[in-house]
């Protein structure tokens, strides 16, 4: 069972006269320096933690003493501002104010004005949830679901306080119930209970529980795929200027899922999104301008960078494409190989392959056939059949390795097996030769038909001088 936290004093009964004057006084000039704030906000939690004292309430101070706080953390750019809203923060906090306490730990989550600080975040919050505080709960909930203490996630003890939160109204706590149910976090997946939590914070209007409604409906998950209802979901959120939602209204309208397709409204609901810094929507409005006729490689990569920035692994994948190819701009290679490292390092299958190709042919990079073997090699087991057919001939002809027929053989079949109409020519060649197999003309003329009826004109050659016997 979880500990609760009784705040039994002011950080006022803990200190002397001359003390309170002399950090009182700080707080006038904005001088205190980050290791009195520390020592400040420890005595604070220290004596919160003991019981049976309910802290004086001083509506107006506090609450005035707060908002000049979230004024102070709005327009924060230095330590020094967020120090400022810290002590306007330990001063609503005194005067009884709990969302203050909150705020607190909010800071200390997310590192304004000191280096992140779980422990001191857990410590404000379980003090605003004694005095329940759903947004305090709501964040407590978060910390174990993320596992920002240790690494591991606790998800009972997320459930719990989401719980708890919910039952005070908390809507973004009821969204993140719904989420842990549509994904199986922590628990089994439900979607019919994921439906139900979601509704009850998007009936209070919350336009996060809206969109994931919508996306409920959008992939038939726990419900029948119905687009006109996901879309009036998307509305919904969208009308609140929910990123994601007006982001999936654009999807649609791509796609012509439930509505016509329109390229023009796909691109307007994209660029909505993608200006509040979406970076899915960044990447889908560059793909958008990157392939429509006539194309606009300037916008589309504007774009595709804004989201690659963000660590959006398909995004660097297509700036590496432009770069490789010379869409729009002088080809360069180092760049190309740049951005797919970066694409490919978070497991992106087709970066990983071009990446292979340029080291196999030392384009911006040395010729290294021991680098290529090794993306090819990622991609492949990615389920990439042209990295498969890619890693085949490399066994074949032995490049920075021994040949190995076998290994040429696996890595081919594989690729042919998908539809790589190269591979399909590659494991006639191995059975008519017997490397690496038994040899077998049948099967090799069947491979041979397999690929000649892709169009492949080796294979089709092949087939035309076939021995019938």
């Amino acid at each position: 069972m979880e500990n609760k936290l009784v705040c039994d004093c002011t950080y006022k009964d803990i200190m002397s006269d001359e003390q309170r004057k002399h950090h009182l006084k700080s707080y006038e000039l904005n001088a205190l320096d980050d290791e009195n704030l520390f020592e400040l906000q420890l005595s604070y939690m220290k004596c919160s933690i003991k019981q049976k004292y309910v802290p004086k309430v001083n509506d107006n101070l506090g609450l005035k003493a707060n908002l000049e706080g979230m004024d102070l953390l709005s327009s924060a750019k230095t330590n020094s501002d967020y120090w400022g809203a810290i002590r306007k923060f330990l001063i609503a906090g005194n005067e009884g104010n709990i969302n203050a306490l909150n705020n607190l730990g909010w800071m200390h989550l997310n590192g304004y004005g000191f280096p992140r600080n779980i422990d001191f975040a857990k410590a404000w919050f379980k003090i605003a949830s004694f005095y329940d505080n759903s947004m305090a709960m709501n964040n407590l909930g978060w910390i174990y679901l993320k596992g920002l203490e240790d690494g591991k996630a606790k998800y009972d003890q997320a459930i719990y306080w989401f719980l708890k939160s919910s039952e005070l109204g908390n809507v973004q706590a009821m969204n993140n119930i719904g989420w842990m149910y549509m994904t199986g976090t922590g628990v089994s997946t439900n979607y019919l209970v994921s439906l139900e939590w979601f509704k009850r914070a998007a009936y209070l209007g919350y336009p996060v529980a809206e969109n994931n409604i919508g996306y409920l409906y959008l992939n038939g998950w726990g419900v029948v795929k119905d687009y006109k209802k996901a879309k009036i979901w998307f509305d919904k959120a969208a009308d609140k200027s929910n990123e994601e939602a007006e982001n999936n209204l654009g999807w649609m309208y791509l796609k012509g899922l439930g509505v016509e397709k329109d390229l023009e409204k796909a691109k307007s609901w994209f660029l909505k999104s993608a200006k509040k810094n979406n970076n899915l929507a960044q990447f889908n409005i560059g793909w958008v301008y990157l392939n429509e006729e006539p194309k606009n490689y300037n916008d589309a990569r504007f774009w595709l960078l804004k989201s690659a920035e963000q660590g959006y692994d398909e995004a660097q994948y297509y700036l590496g494409l432009i770069y490789d190819e010379g869409l729009g701009v002088p080809q360069d290679y180092q760049l190309a190989v740049s951005w797919y490292t970066k694409s490919a390092k978070q497991g992106n299958s087709s970066a990983q392959n071009n990446l292979g190709w340029l080291y196999s042919h030392g384009l911006g990079v040395k010729k290294n056939y021991e680098k290529a073997k090794y993306w090819y090699q990622k991609s492949a087991y990615n389920g990439n059949p042209i990295a498969q057919s890619s890693l085949g001939w490399i066994y074949l002809k032995g490049l920075g390795l021994a040949k190995n027929y076998e290994m040429s053989m696996f890595w081919y079949l594989r690729s042919a097996v998908s539809g790589n109409a190269f591979a399909q020519l590659r494991v006639g060649d191995l059975y008519y030769h017997g490397l690496g197999v038994m040899e077998n003309k049948k099967l090799a003329k069947e491979w041979y038909i397999k690929a000649s009826n892709q169009g492949n004109l080796e294979a089709k050659e092949k087939l035309e001088t076939f021995p019938n016997k």
